[in-house]
């Protein structure tokens, strides 16, 4: 996952404790769901007629 390469390095740079591998994972699957979630409500508001 490419975004976890982005987004690590923000969370611990904002973080003063360490995290560990699985809550990084959890960091970069939760910000592909909410992208995810985003593009597809904008698809849904912007053309409505597909659905």
């Amino acid at each position: 996952m490419c975004l976890i390469f982005f987004i690590a390095p923000m969370v611990y740079a904002s973080s003063s404790i360490s995290l560990n591998q699985v809550s990084t994972w959890a960091i970069g699957i939760l910000g592909l769901t909410t992208l995810m979630l985003v593009v597809y409500l904008l698809i849904v508001i912007f053309q409505p007629e597909r659905f």
